[in-house]
């Protein structure tokens, strides 16, 4: 059978079509991140909401240094379409959101693996307006891919808090309402927020839904009381011994102290879209 030019033309129009995703276009992905209001504004005391101290202290955040790093959007196939090269610096103390990536040419469709970490990146970048170079230089020269400072009130008590953390944790299959991923659509932009909550720091059960936010044996761990409460002094606490044993510990042999406690917390961080939520681990 002979095939005209013009048969063969559309055959390979088609052909073309196919390939690039059955001519459903493309659209944006945009990647930013910020601090939820936990980081941004203070944490108060107990509410009707419940959404504040439960043992009557107040947290205010003065900085809270992040790294974010690999952040990758995959289909169900796991083929990877976006990959973030270096890992950015931010002050998420600051208000944002601050871009990530911006990626466009993202065949429209829906990508189900949204996945990124948190961790020193030794080939990190500065996002313009949201660190200092100080800051950036205190995050290089102790390897923390995350660093938080903050003042705690409770009536005329007064603590501050300087903590640095050199944990490499992965936040993978996250998903908002229990939709995972993201979709893309044609000639759009599809903006994903990275999430990080700075309450998460100072719940009170690594396990339950039903957490509670306490500061009251943080700040007794002040010992000799200088004001500061530092990584050394939680060390010294051992959740056994703290009145009413409050702290839970989701089942891990390894969470001893309220510095383990502590760090344990802050692999729990890390949110997607707002309050969803991903699941994280040691990486």
């Amino acid at each position: 059978m002979k095939i005209s030019r013009s048969e063969l033309a559309l055959a390979v129009l088609i052909f073309s079509a196919s390939a690039c995703g059955g001519g459903a276009g493309t659209g944006t992905i945009k990647l930013v991140t910020k601090g939820d209001e936990s980081i941004t504004a203070p944490i108060p005391a107990d509410s009707p909401a419940k959404t504040g101290f439960v043992d009557g202290w107040v947290v205010t955040y003065k900085k809270f240094l992040v790294v974010i790093k690999a952040t990758t959007i995959a289909d169900s196939t796991s083929k990877v379409l976006v990959k973030q090269p270096n890992g950015l610096i931010y002050d998420l103390k600051r208000p944002g959101p601050f871009i990530v990536q911006d990626v466009p040419g993202i065949a429209a469709g829906k990508y189900e693996k949204v996945s990124y970490a948190v961790g020193f990146d030794a080939q990190f970048q500065l996002v313009p307006d949201a660190i200092t170079v100080p800051d950036a230089t205190l995050m290089r020269n102790n390897q923390f891919g995350l660093y938080v400072e903050g003042n705690a009130t409770k009536g005329s008590l007064s603590k501050e808090f300087q903590w640095g953390f050199t944990l490499d944790t992965l936040y993978e299959g996250c998903a908002k309402n229990g939709v995972s991923g993201v979709t893309v659509v044609k000639d759009g932009t599809e903006t994903v927020e990275l999430t990080m909550r700075g309450d998460h720091l100072f719940l009170d059960n690594l396990a339950s839904s039903d957490a509670k936010l306490r500061f009251e044996a943080i700040a007794s761990a002040d010992s000799p009381t200088d004001g500061t409460i530092s990584l050394e002094e939680l060390s010294k606490v051992s959740l056994s011994t703290i009145p009413g044993m409050p702290y839970g510990a989701g089942g891990s042999s390894e969470v001893k102290t309220l510095k383990d406690f502590v760090f344990a917390s802050s692999r729990t961080l890390g949110h997607y879209r707002g309050d969803g939520e991903c699941t994280s681990k040691p990486q």
